[in-house]
């Protein structure tokens, strides 16, 4: 009962084998949690206490006593710790979608592939709301260095209002002449605002970090959604580093 009950519990929070082994830490991995699975060995004490409050059900419920996989209020003494001492992990979507290249010029697909584990604590000392995150994967060279080919990026899609000097993901177009372009790429924008012949005014401009010295007014471009802020580059290539 173990093996299933550990499956079906891991593939309802979205966690692969070797996620879970991450998660569980020290001497726990992949190899270990797939010979669970398929009956060949078992967990008990801390082992059994971890994965439990990971996946967020009872030990009970692991073990074929109960059906309800709701968890007790307290862990099993085996830790003497607390779940809220014991987890600290968030689970960030990691969605189909490749932007900055001519491949990735369709529209915004955010279909999840898999759910990664990030540290609670990590996050809120970056402030990172890890419910409006989306974990993006980036391929052209725009917007080097700052977000290097091949890396992978942290969006918050729940930001729809711009910042200057902030990194946006955008989706937009531009009509030259009987061709329309079309992106879905991460831009910077920055802000140029003031009083000209008595008159404020408020112009924001696109630019790209590969070449910084040229901007481009907003207004030229038809801006079809606003996937988000780009809040950290995440991984970059060794090849790079």
């Amino acid at each position: 009962m173990l093996s299933e009950r550990l499956a079906r519990a891991r593939k309802r929070v979205g966690l692969s084998q070797r996620q879970l082994a991450a998660a569980m830490g020290g001497r726990y991995d992949q190899t270990m949690i797939s010979h669970v699975e398929t009956g060949r060995s078992g967990l008990v004490g801390e082992g059994l206490t971890k994965a439990a409050t990971i996946l967020g059900v009872s030990i009970d419920y692991l073990f074929g006593l109960t059906d309800d996989p709701t968890p007790t209020a307290q862990l099993t003494p085996a830790t003497g710790l607390h779940a809220s001492e014991m987890l600290d992990i968030a689970l960030i979507p990691r969605v189909a979608s490749v932007v900055g290249s001519e491949t990735a010029i369709k529209e915004y697909d955010a279909t999840i592939l898999e759910r990664l584990p990030f540290s609670h604590s990590w996050l809120a000392e970056h402030r990172i709301d890890p419910d409006n995150c989306h974990l993006i994967k980036v391929q052209g060279d725009l917007m080097e260095p700052t977000i290097p080919d091949g890396c992978s990026i942290l969006v918050d899609v729940s930001v729809q209002q711009f910042k200057d000097d902030g990194i946006f993901l955008l989706q937009f177009q531009q009509r030259i002449i009987e061709r329309t372009l079309k992106y879905l790429t991460p831009v910077r924008l920055t802000l140029d605002s003031g009083i000209y012949d008595g008159v404020d005014y408020r112009d924001w401009y696109i630019s790209f970090d590969k070449d910084n010295k040229f901007r481009w007014p907003l207004s030229l471009y038809d801006v079809t959604n606003i996937i988000g802020e780009v809040l950290m580059v995440l991984t970059v290539p060794k090849s790079r580093q």
